[in-house]
Order: structure tokens, then C-alpha cells, then sequence
């Protein structure tokens, strides 16, 4: 038996002649003579008819085609998507050079290496059955779907805005807007003019992800370029509050002031069927914002370390608990995976600032001291404790371990602010009583409680100190100042090391006495 395309001498159990490649047995017809030939022959056997030129071919009877299109499908574009390559991969990679036109080995080989990837799209119908049929006889899993609805979800495309973010919404008692939804894919494509997505073969109305915090830096740029607009990623504490929508929960309120849930809520491990899904498909939270609890996380602009920023939400892939309002996670800023995305947030404008310059620069004294005279307290922390700590952190820009501090010293009331504006003193107080917590507004300037200002001064190790005492001593720090233990071991190669400011004086000496039964020198001051 001989190739048909080379000549060379082949036997039956031969997949492919060993001097030109040629598929056996042949599986491919020749358009010109309608020879049979193998999908990975250049030429056609009988006729010499290059197949490179099969395009052209059908081109030309393109009429038919299209007639035939109409009569079996409504969407006439579809797409093959390689979805496995099984176990002959050299056979998949020699049809997909033919598929794709490439003829670079690494642009093919890096097809197959990042699956599912598409292989070609806005094919006839009749196209898309030869190459879902060749990948088949390769022994590939593949899938044709249709270039206007991905997934079958027809109404994708069609759900997207016309503009290049998502809209806008106005978070109720803070200065600030968050994307309704996600970016999408084809929000993404549309300013950077490419999609960086896993999951690109499911609809363009899915969440962009695989986007590194830099790359998202750089998305921002572009779109404010284009739009003339001031986009930026939201802080951690801005994405938890709009989440919550004034919720104590681990899920953000709904409509009709109920806690919301998971399942009619966010994609998680637990319904995603382990992929993203268009965005604005499930229950919003009270403040119409969609997708806060899974399909994907999103960067925020708070970093997490020297190198790595924070993210929040949850994923498509992650379990119902590490998709709570509360959850954040702490990733490189080169990092990019299938489970992250972002959603944009902007400033709102505001009139704030002028007024406050004009209240400033009133020519009634008395009117301005008035004002800048109140002092809030917090008399009351209510059933969550957590809640309250994690408000007042967000409140006064403290670590957790400050803002635990706070909460749990021994004054009463403890004082939080006291000297602020009235509007800011208010702001404070519905934060607070949000979360179950009672707050106290005086219009009296109490002045400056001394019990409340200490902080713990380590001004000595002591010689040759073991590594047990030093961890010892971490952990002590870590627990103050809310960070990891590995990143308080490196605060102790700088003394004399300052933390756990503006805590009470029992809880100074309480923290001094720990240190000090390891041989350190400490300072209360």
C-alpha cells in the first residue's frame, strides 16, 4: 500500500506515512476532483489542488451556502472550539496549521497548550462540520457554538451597555459610584483591543478576567483617556460597604430590606458548574449592583503587602463562605488566574468641599467654632462585635488591630472623634448604629482623654535572643497591628519599634508585660 500523497510504502497499522505526514486512511475530499485525501496533505493526491486555497473554493459558491445557512440556522456564524486534544496531538496540531491558516509552530502550539481555545470562527455551518469532524478523527473533543450567543444565552451581547464600563451607580451616604457589574469581555476588548479571558468561547457578556492589578492600571488609563472620565478601582473598604448595602450579614441586603443568599446571589462552587457566567444574571443587592458574591473576584486599590494588592468576592470556583462581604484575599499585582476580574468606581461630584471652605471663611467666627465643636462616642457596641471593629477601621483608616483595640478598651463611652464637623460627626454615627452599634454626637469639646493615647515602644532585644522568643514577640505585634506574624518578624530588625498606638493604658501594660517576660526592654509612652 502507498501514500497516496507521497508515494511512500505504508502498512494498514500506520496512523500516518512516515515520509510526508499524510493521515491514513485518507478522510478529506478534494473540492476540484473530489479525491479523498488526508486532512493533513498540503496538495490533493490526484489532481495536485492545493488546499490552502479551499477558502477561495468556497467562496465562490458561497450562494449556496448561504441558502443553505438560512435554511438550518437564523445566526449563519459559529465557531469551533478545541476543547481536549485526546491522545494524538500531533495529528490535532498538523489539522489545526490547516484550520487557523498559522503557520507558526509556536502560535499552534500555544493553542493547544491553553485550552479551551478557539480555533476559528465566523464559519458556515457546513465549514464548522468539516473542522469539528476532522478534530473527531483525531481523536479531540471539540464543540461548535454560535458566534451571536456563545453559550446559548442569546441575549449576552444584547445585555451589554454601548459604552465601554459598565453604569454607574450612586452608593447612598458616600461620595462615590461602582460598576453595576463587572467589566465584561467585551467591555475590556473594547478599550484594549484584545481579550485576555479563559473563558472567551462562552460570550463576550461574561466577566473579563486573567487581568493582573497592572494590567487593570493600564485598562483605567485608557478608558479615562477615551472618556474623558476618572475611573479607578475601588478601595477594599468602599467594595465591602456598597456590598453590604447596609446589610450585617455575610451577604448584602436585597430588595425589600431582607438578607440576601448565595444561591440567588453570586456563582460559587456550588452552582457554576466550575465557569464564570454572564454578568447581571443573578439577584442584585438593595443598591442594584450584581456579581459582588462570586463568578469572579475583583481587585481593589488597597495593597496587601510590598508587592500584592487586595481582592474581594469571591469566585466562580470558590466555597459560599469565602464569597462573603467580609472576605478579601491578598494577591501579587503581576497575578492574573480565571478567578479574577475588576469593577471600576469613581468619585461623585460634590459640592462638599466648597461648602465647607465657605463655612470656613465665613465672617461669623462664632458659627465656624460651632461646628468644628463636635465629639462622637460610641456608648454601645451591640451584638457584633466584629461588625463594629470592622466599620470603625474603615471609618478612621486604622489596622484591625487599632480598630480592636479601640472598641474593646475600658472607657465608656469611648470616644471616637472629638473635634469634627457636625456633617462628619453624623456620618459616623449612621455607620455605626448601621451595624447594631449605639453612638453618642456631643456638641461639647470634651478635650483629649489620656487613658486612650498610649502606644508600646520595644527599644531593646535581648542578646542572642532564640527564635521561639522572637516569634513570640511577632505574634504579640501581629495581633496589635492586624498584619501577619512573618511581617512583624521584619518590623523587629528596626527599633525602637513604636505600635499599638492610641490604646488605653491598661492595655499598654497589658502588651508590655508579654514582651517584657521574653528579656525585652519595653516602653510605655
Amino acid at each position: 500500500m502507498k501514500c497516496e500523497n507521497c508515494g511512500a510504502e505504508i502498512t494498514d497499522k500506520m496512523k500516518f506515512c512516515s515520509e510526508c505526514g499524510t493521515r491514513v486512511p485518507t478522510d478529506k475530499e478534494c473540492p476540484a476532483c473530489h479525491t479523498r485525501c488526508a486532512l493533513a496533505a498540503k496538495f490533493c493526491s490526484e489532481c495536485g489542488h492545493d488546499f490552502s486555497k479551499l477558502e477561495e473554493i468556497e467562496e465562490d459558491t458561497g450562494d449556496d451556502d448561504n441558502d443553505s445557512e438560512e435554511d438550518t440556522s437564523s445566526s449563519g456564524h459559529y465557531s469551533v472550539i478545541l476543547k481536549d486534544c485526546g491522545e494524538d496531538k500531533g495529528a490535532v496540531l498538523r489539522d489545526l496549521v490547516a484550520m487557523t491558516g498559522k503557520r507558526l509552530w509556536p502560535d499552534i502550539s500555544d493553542m493547544v497548550d491553553n485550552l479551551p481555545a478557539v480555533v476559528a470562527k465566523g464559519l458556515t455551518r457546513d465549514k464548522a462540520d468539516l473542522y469539528y469532524g476532522g478534530l473527531l478523527l483525531d481523536g479531540a473533543q471539540a464543540e461548535i457554538v454560535a458566534d451571536e450567543d456563545g453559550d446559548g444565552d442569546s441575549d449576552d451581547d444584547d445585555s451589554s451597555p454601548g459604552e465601554p464600563y459598565p453604569e454607574m451607580v450612586d452608593i447612598p451616604g458616600r461620595n462615590f459610584k461602582l460598576g453595576c457589574t463587572p467589566v465584561t469581555q467585551a467591555q475590556w476588548e473594547a478599550v484594549m483591543g484584545y481579550n485576555p479571558s479563559y473563558f472567551t468561547y462562552k460570550g463576550a457578556n461574561r466577566p473579563v478576567e486573567q487581568v493582573s492589578w497592572d494590567d487593570c492600571q493600564e485598562f483605567i488609563e485608557k478608558l479615562n483617556e477615551q472618556t474623558g472620565m476618572c475611573f479607578r478601582l475601588p478601595t477594599q473598604k468602599e467594595w465591602e460597604y456598597a456590598c453590604r448595602a447596609g446589610s450585617k450579614g455575610d451577604y448584602g441586603l436585597v430588595e425589600g430590606g431582607e438578607e440576601g443568599d448565595i444561591d440567588d446571589m453570586g456563582w460559587y462552587d456550588g452552582n457554576s458548574d466550575d465557569e464564570t457566567h454572564p454578568v447581571a444574571q443573578k439577584q442584585p443587592n438593595a443598591w442594584g449592583l450584581y456579581d459582588m458574591h462570586g463568578n469572579v473576584s475583583t481587585w481593589c486599590a488597597d495593597a496587601s503587602g510590598p508587592s500584592s494588592h487586595v481582592v474581594c468576592g469571591g469566585g466562580f470556583n470558590f466555597d459560599a463562605g469565602s464569597c462573603t462581604a467580609t472576605y478579601r484575599n491578598g494577591c501579587e499585582s503581576d497575578c492574573s488566574d480565571n478567578w479574577i476580574g475588576l469593577r471600576l468606581a469613581m468619585d461623585c461630584d460634590s459640592d462638599t468641599d466648597d461648602d465647607e471652605s465657605e463655612e470656613e471663611d465665613s465672617s461669623s467666627a462664632g458659627s465656624s467654632h460651632k461646628s468644628r465643636t463636635c465629639s462622637v462616642f460610641l456608648k454601645d457596641i451591640g451584638n457584633d462585635k466584629n461588625a463594629v471593629i470592622r466599620e470603625v477601621r474603615r471609618l478612621f483608616n486604622k489596622t484591625f488591630g487599632e480598630a480592636k483595640n479601640l472598641v474593646e478598651t475600658n472607657i465608656s463611652p469611648i470616644p471616637l472623634h472629638l473635634d469634627c464637623l457636625r456633617e462628619k460627626a453624623e456620618e459616623i454615627a449612621a455607620a455605626l448604629e448601621a451595624v447594631g452599634a449605639t453612638v453618642e454626637i456631643s456638641d461639647k469639646d470634651v478635650g483629649t482623654v489620656t487613658s486612650g493615647n498610649c502606644s508600646v515602644v520595644i527599644k531593646k532585644l535581648p542578646f542572642m535572643m532564640g527564635r521561639g522568643d522572637r516569634m513570640g514577640v511577632a505574634c504579640i505585634i501581629a495581633e496589635a497591628e492586624g498584619c501577619m506574624p512573618a511581617n512583624a518578624w521584619k518590623m523587629l530588625d528596626n527599633l525602637p519599634l513604636t505600635f499599638a498606638k492610641n490604646i488605653s493604658r491598661e492595655e499598654a501594660e497589658e502588651i508590655a508585660s508579654k514582651i517584657e517576660a521574653r528579656k525585652c526592654k519595653v516602653e510605655i509612652v
